[in-house]
């Protein structure tokens, strides 16, 4: 008889614990600077610093507490394959409900079917409600955690509502795939395409014409990107993938992705932390792009997504 196998934490490194007392240090100077009782002076950049300090928490929990969400999610799960919606004590408490979600060949669809959504929403529910729901504006949370659980029975609340209902398709999922078709074209350009040539890959690849990709671009860049930051970033991310995999051919993409991370987690060190922090940005972007959204794969995506007029 095959033992089951059991699946294990990743242990914490001493790079990842070193880590962790840095972004403390950073946070409490993140703290300090933007104090509004240093007047004007603490006023430049806040709104920047407001973003580094919400990412910064969200690497610090990435690191310590990605197993308690898994725990939670975990035991929601076994709920939803209980036959009566109850477990033990024990089953609650068991290490399986956080090693299950090492299992590298776990299904995406773990949490398909009306009850399974159920108890998925629940989860959220019950992380949302834990995580600093005594902190600062904590309205949104709550209100979210009510939103979840009042879909499980059946009623829809302003905050979940759907607005724009009159657009065509699975809008939210559109509009993500048209900017990501987006992004496609700046990686394109960064691998030495003229504009009209990418223009005129993507409009081979996603089945639509160059007129709607030029106009994609125009929203997005309007609605997500107006200074092209995040664009251009992936364009230069994408030159520097390109030049190294050909000046190196031994650097593949993990290694350049590996260093990129690197870079991204050490640029407050090297006293270039915007330059760093973009150039890192756009290569993890650029490589990541055709991991999980291949070219090739855009047409159908779009179509199953409803988009019209695919040619």
């Amino acid at each position: 008889m095959n033992k089951k196998k059991v699946f294990q934490r990743p242990e914490l490194t001493d790079e990842q614990i070193q880590r962790c007392h840095d972004i403390v240090d950073e946070l409490v100077k993140l703290h300090r600077d933007s104090d509004p009782k240093h007047g004007k002076k603490s006023e430049k950049g806040k709104q920047e610093k407001a973003y580094q300090a919400l990412n910064k928490v969200g690497e610090l929990s990435g690191i310590l507490t990605e197993w308690s969400e898994n725990q939670i999610f975990g035991l929601y799960q076994k709920i939803a394959e209980s036959k009566d919606g109850w477990i033990d004590a024990k089953t609650c408490n068991m290490h399986t409900n956080e090693t299950m979600w090492y299992d590298p060949d776990l299904s995406e669809d773990i949490f398909e079917g009306d009850q399974k959504l159920i108890c998925e929403r629940l989860a959220i529910g019950a992380i949302l409600h834990n995580s600093f729901g005594k902190y600062g504006r904590m309205a949104w949370r709550l209100g979210l955690e009510k939103s979840l659980y009042a879909l499980n029975e059946g009623q829809v609340e302003w905050l979940v509502e759907p607005t724009n209902i009159r657009k065509q398709g699975d809008a939210y999922d559109l509009q993500e795939l048209r900017w990501i078709t987006v992004q496609h074209l700046y990686k394109l350009m960064g691998q030495g395409k003229e504009k009209y040539v990418a223009e005129c890959d993507l409009s081979d690849a996603c089945g639509v014409s160059i007129d709607a990709i030029q106009k994609w671009e125009k929203e997005c860049v309007k609605e997500r990107d107006k200074d092209k930051s995040t664009l251009e970033s992936i364009k230069l991310g994408s030159l520097v993938v390109r030049t190294e995999m050909q000046e190196e051919p031994k650097n593949d993409e993990d290694f350049i992705l590996s260093k990129a991370v690197s870079w991204n987690m050490n640029a407050e060190k090297t006293g270039d932390e915007g330059h760093l922090k973009n150039l890192s940005f756009g290569i993890i972007s650029a490589i990541m792009l055709d991991r999980e959204y291949p070219l090739e794969t855009m047409k159908e995506k779009l179509s199953s997504a409803g988009l019209r007029q695919i040619k």
